[in-house]
């Protein structure tokens, strides 16, 4: 929690508020920002800092994410995204160093008149061949629905609104992600072979 104190207070009032926090059992430290003077709860119960709000010189108090986070859990923005996003990252490098080292296909140049090879596509684009060999009517239909199919994916985290820890309360999710899974499964298995 931080005390916000108003702009240019003399440390002789800093030292007031701090010696009433020593008073009500919520020790701090003083912080310095600028003309800005804060004050760190460091221990104790921080619900107690309310009664600071008396002093003249203490002008809001603000909360900081340890209570919340232990009440509602870390949310999805920003630390989940950065999860993922670096998990996101280190894939991408792996498919990086998998196609630089070790690409399908490669052999010597073709002699001249010689046909070249029909390209094949990657492994891990299977699934999109099989959504884009689905896909029927005209040549943008296919893209058209990668792109929301991946939309509806990163929409997911907004979507869900489960509650709680237990598998009876995930149920639901846990069944949406297996039977995605298996609709990638399904459709890397039709793109492999078309």
């Amino acid at each position: 929690m931080i005390v916000l104190l108003s702009r240019g207070a003399s440390p002789e009032e800093v030292e007031a508020v701090l010696a009433r926090m020593r008073a009500l059992g919520i020790p701090g430290a003083s912080l310095e920002v600028g003309s800005l003077r804060l004050i760190h709860v460091t221990r104790g119960r921080a619900r107690r800092a309310r009664w600071l709000l008396s002093e003249p010189t203490v002008e809001a108090i603000v909360p900081t994410s340890g209570p919340r986070v232990r009440r509602d859990g870390r949310r999805f923005y920003p630390f989940h995204t950065l999860c993922a996003t670096a998990l996101g990252l280190l894939l991408l490098g792996l498919l990086v160093l998998l196609a630089g080292f070790f690409p399908p296909g490669v052999t010597s140049a073709p002699a001249a008149g010689e046909m070249a090879p029909a390209p094949e596509w990657p492994w891990y684009l299977a699934p999109m061949r099989g959504v884009l060999a689905l896909a029927p009517g005209p040549a943008w239909v296919g893209p058209s629905l990668l792109v929301a199919l991946g939309a509806l994916f990163l929409a997911f985290p907004l979507l869900d609104r489960t509650r709680g820890d237990g598998v009876r309360a995930r149920a639901p999710a846990l069944a949406a992600g297996i039977l995605v899974m298996i609709m990638v499964l399904a459709l890397g298995i039709a793109g492999g072979s078309a």
